[in-house]
């Protein structure tokens, strides 16, 4: 059983380094997320709030054509948690970090002025881990929340809460556990700590895991994530559009599904958006086996061998990845090709492992970091997200096919509306298909009854635990 004092929270990979300036995968960004703030914050969906500033972005006047200029104050009666004051520069450097190169920033005794182009929108910019503010410290980074690391070993993070804090915490420590999958890839570990008592949440099940769980409150909120099958874009096999086409249309995304929900339909892609940021008309490609033969035949064929890496473990759009994986190789077989299929050791071991290029297909998928539908498919397919390439040391990077194209960058940066901007640039990711959807996720949270205070209806996507409290 859990301690009274400590909330027990279940993670099903094992954590690297807390680097909040690269962090990529969810369960480390749920561990910042309790020691870090952004500048903003999400009131509503598409609606943003100052957090560390002292009141919004302000519109300066430019006097160039296509430039906006913004200004706003850093609220410098904040303290990091070994006590020194916020500043402006803080604030600053997270936005040099998370913005592309055409952005200038500069500060001005507590002020942070900011010149990009017109189109800069700095709410969903600002308002996601992504844009966590921190300090390094002498072994973990510092930050403005309620709660600093204490320790870290690969199967353990611990967070306790700090005095001086102007976020008061209601539990004063909070651990992070981790459980690994079985030798099948199943979270049976986890499982089991929920129902002894020994986790208090988690939101690394599966709907179909959780439904069995009789010890603890299931909560299901939209999920902001897709699973997807990247091409390798610069692979000898995939930098013909026309092949990449015809395998999209090989496979069956129900199929797919159907490996990892009992109820496929409610999942299974029809964008490569999340359900909860997509809009009307958005294109994409229907399974055709016939279409897939001919496009191939047209294109001059496969080569017999082909190799796809695969995350490590479950993943809330990917539930049952070596299920998956087997259903994606089954369907390429109709095209005559054996699928050598790697899977990764860990986080950190699929992003190694995805850099060094050496796979003409990877299958895992992408959480949001925030509300922003533009921002996810920046993620996930801009051409200063590629992993070892990042020129503007963006952090949400997750262009795992190593895709390039100036027409969808320049549809991510239009000032058409948003619903334009959407339609656009995924027309051009089904012309061009450097990927393709598999099934969106569901989010379920798992909760011991031990555990009061949990919102479901606040609207984020990395839950912040201060106002949790455990009782006996």
């Amino acid at each position: 059983m859990a301690r009274d004092d400590v909330l027990v929270v279940g993670i099903s990979q094992r954590l690297g380094e807390l680097d909040a300036g690269q962090a990529q995968d969810f369960a480390t960004h749920f561990v910042l997320a309790q020691v870090l703030e952004p500048p903003m914050a999400v009131s509503a969906p598409g609606s943003f709030t100052p957090r560390l500033l002292a009141g919004n972005f302000r519109m300066q006047t430019s006097f160039r054509k296509g430039i906006a200029r913004f200004e706003a104050r850093v609220d410098t009666s904040i303290r990091f948690s070994d006590g020194s004051f916020l500043a402006a520069e803080d604030v600053a450097a997270t936005i040099r970090r998370v913005a592309g190169s055409d952005v200038d920033v500069e500060t001005r005794a507590d002020r942070v002025l900011v010149e990009g182009p017109d189109t800069l929108d700095l709410g969903p910019l600002l308002a996601g881990p992504h844009a966590h503010v921190f300090r390094p410290g002498a072994r973990f980074p510092l930050g403005t929340g309620p709660y600093r690391v204490t320790h870290r070993d690969p199967g353990l993070v611990r967070v306790e809460a700090w005095e001086g804090a102007r976020l008061r915490a209601r539990t004063p420590v909070i651990e992070f556990r981790v459980y690994p999958p079985d030798p099948a890839g199943r979270p049976t570990a986890l499982i089991d700590a929920v129902e002894g008592g020994e986790v208090d949440i988690t939101m690394d099940l599966s709907r179909r895991d959780a439904k069995g769980l009789t010890r603890a409150r299931k909560v299901f909120l939209p999920g902001a994530s897709t699973a997807l099958l990247w091409f390798g874009c610069a692979r000898p096999a995939f930098r013909d559009p026309l092949v990449r086409r015809a395998v999209a249309h090989a496979i069956d995304p129900y199929a797919v599904a159907a490996t990892c929900f009992d109820n496929p339909a409610a999942f299974v892609a029809t964008s490569v958006l999340p359900r909860a940021m997509a809009v009307s008309g958005l294109a994409s490609l229907r399974h055709d086996p016939a279409k897939a033969r001919d496009l191939l035949e047209r294109a001059g064929g496969l080569p017999p061998r082909l190799s796809m890496l695969s995350v490590w473990g479950p993943r809330p759009y990917l539930p049952r990845p070596r299920e998956a994986a087997s259903a994606v190789a089954g369907q390429l077989e109709g095209l005559g090709v054996e699928l050598d299929v790697t899977f990764a050791d860990s986080a950190s071991d699929y992003l190694d492992k995805i850099r060094s290029g050496r796979f003409d297909l990877v299958l895992g998928g992408w959480i949001a970091d925030g509300p922003d539908p533009v921002e996810f498919l920046r993620a996930i397919a801009s051409s200063d997200r590629i992993l070892g390439e990042r020129k503007d040391a963006a952090v949400a990077a997750a262009n795992y096919g190593a895709y390039r194209s100036e027409a969808f960058d320049a549809a991510l940066r239009s000032s058409a509306a948003l619903a334009d901007r959407l339609r656009r640039a995924c027309a051009i990711l089904a012309e061009e298909v450097p990927l393709v959807p598999l099934m969106h996720s569901a989010t379920v949270v798992a909760l011991s009854r031990r555990v009061e205070g949990f919102d479901p209806e606040r609207p984020v996507i990395v839950p912040e635990l201060a106002g949790l409290r455990v009782t006996a």
